[in-house]
């Protein structure tokens, strides 16, 4: 699972279209790992990384008080070519989230600096 300090547990339902059946999967992340969680940091992943990480921001949008002074940080790794891992993606949420709401990181220790800065009091 490319998504640390958090993990979630899954439920699979059933929906009938017809005689067709489709089946799929809900990630439904766990309130006590928000709890037990101080930050969460997104590495390089797949579709179900990106499901991760929407739950986490809608919960922060919603105001969830479990996510209140837990950054959400995204590391946006380079490739040889400077190109960042989820550029894509931090575009498109660029258009729809708060500036607050996500940080980026392109190394280790600008994730554990950003890390510290959000844990430090206001």
């Amino acid at each position: 699972d490319a998504l640390h300090l958090l993990s979630a547990s899954d439920s699979i339902g059933k929906d009938t279209l017809g005689t067709t059946s489709i089946w799929y999967i809900v990630k439904r992340p766990s309130h006590l790992e928000f709890e037990n969680s101080d930050a969460f940091v997104i590495f390089p992943g797949g579709a179900g990384t990106v499901q991760e990480l929407l739950a986490l921001l809608i919960f922060l949008e919603q105001g969830d008080d479990l996510m209140k002074g837990k950054p959400v940080i995204i590391f946006n790794r380079l490739d040889e070519e400077g190109r960042g891992f989820w550029d894509p993606l931090i575009t498109l949420l660029g258009n729809y989230c708060q500036a607050d709401e996500f940080r980026i990181a392109q190394s280790i220790p600008e994730i554990q600096r950003l890390i510290e800065e959000a844990m430090q009091p206001a």
